[in-house]
């Protein structure tokens, strides 16, 4: 902890201290509200590539606690490059919700799509996992506090960014918005007691990568390219990886510098990467399943670590091959769980399953 908190607060100081940085990293060029009335495929796409981070991180986390001689500075290394999933799937989160009048009707059914959406397909895997460990007397903790699986902390967190959602519309001044978030969430970050309210994860640490999503939408979904606001993102992650290089250590998923840099790094290389056809159908693909991955991965990614081992492969082979047979895996039983719920949502609610 010691180690990644002074990688934090280098990046931090690096970035409030330099104008050129700190303009460019705070800056909100519209405040027009629009709405997205269609799916956008590149933001399927990032979510596509940090579903893909999300299982490198979880193979690297069972290479680590299992295997009987590790090479931590590939691990960490691996590790560290990939923490940018997280930030990723909460900025394309504050990107994708449309402003919506606040009304009893309007807040209703904004939560109703939310709940038909994500909360009822985590429900159904929380349940399973209760009834397959024979405790389904601890359902209601385990949903309530993501307990039933490591990754499922973000579903509540998720959940949390949601409810707050109706509350930020309130707050007109998106500049003030933004800045607020981003010192919430560093403060919860160097204070622990702020992560978890009882059991229950919260959504302090991570709020400012929602924030910073939904008060520069605008932005975002109209491309515009600033050529002097590229070179200060790509500063940004370079000054990353100059500090994870020189001291290696494990980070966690709170990358307020790096995770937001390089989002803003692939945005302005949008034109390239759009052009690139079967990479972005893929990746898009992957991304609409991501929800069904993030919760069903887990298991699979162990298995196939486990798997893998049979094999005496060389070290980074075996770590390739471990984490490329749980996203071929993972994708295929999110395909079959997506694919059923969709029929069931269909047939019980008379209605199609909306994406965003």
């Amino acid at each position: 902890m010691y180690m990644e908190a002074l990688i934090i607060f280098i990046l931090v100081a690096i970035v409030l201290l330099l104008p050129y940085l700190r303009e460019t990293f705070f800056a909100i060029h519209s405040t027009d509200e629009i709405t997205v009335k269609e799916r956008l495929p590149f933001f399927d796409m990032l979510r596509g590539l940090a579903i893909l981070a999300v299982i490198l991180i979880h193979t690297r986390r069972f290479f680590e606690m299992y295997a009987p001689a590790n090479d931590l500075v590939f691990l960490f290394t691996a590790n560290n490059l990939t923490r940018f999933a997280i930030p990723f799937f909460l900025i394309c989160s504050g990107v994708l919700l449309n402003p919506f009048a606040i009304t009893r009707k309007n807040i209703t059914d904004f939560y109703l799509k939310k709940v038909l959406r994500i909360f009822v397909p985590y429900t159904i895997v929380t349940l399973a996992i209760a009834l397959i460990a024979k405790r389904i007397d601890l359902f209601p903790r385990l949903l309530v506090t993501g307990e039933a699986s490591v990754p499922f902390y973000f579903m509540v967190v998720l959940f949390q960014c949601y409810l707050v959602y109706p509350l930020l519309q309130h707050i007109k001044n998106k500049k003030v918005l933004l800045w607020g978030s981003f010192f919430v969430s560093l403060a919860s970050l160097f204070y622990q007691d702020s992560w978890y309210f009882g059991d229950i994860p919260m959504v302090t640490k991570f709020l400012f990568f929602f924030v910073y999503g939904y008060t520069k939408r605008r932005d975002f979904i109209e491309f515009k390219t600033r050529t002097k606001e590229m070179h200060a993102w790509l500063a940004m992650v370079c000054i990353y990886l100059v500090l994870i290089l020189s001291l290696p250590t494990l980070l966690y998923n709170v990358r307020m510098i790096y995770g937001i840099a390089l989002f803003n790094l692939l945005f302005f290389a949008q034109p390239y990467l759009m052009s690139r056809k079967i990479l972005v159908r893929a990746l898009s693909w992957i991304g609409t399943l991501s929800l069904w991955i993030y919760l069903l991965h887990y298991p699979i990614t162990l298995w196939a670590y486990r798997a893998t081992q049979t094999l005496e492969l060389n070290y980074y082979l075996s770590f390739f091959v471990s984490m490329c047979a749980a996203s071929v895996l993972s994708i295929a039983v999110a395909y079959a769980a997506d694919s059923l719920y969709k029929v069931f949502v269909r047939h019980v609610f008379k209605t199609p399953l909306r994406s965003h």
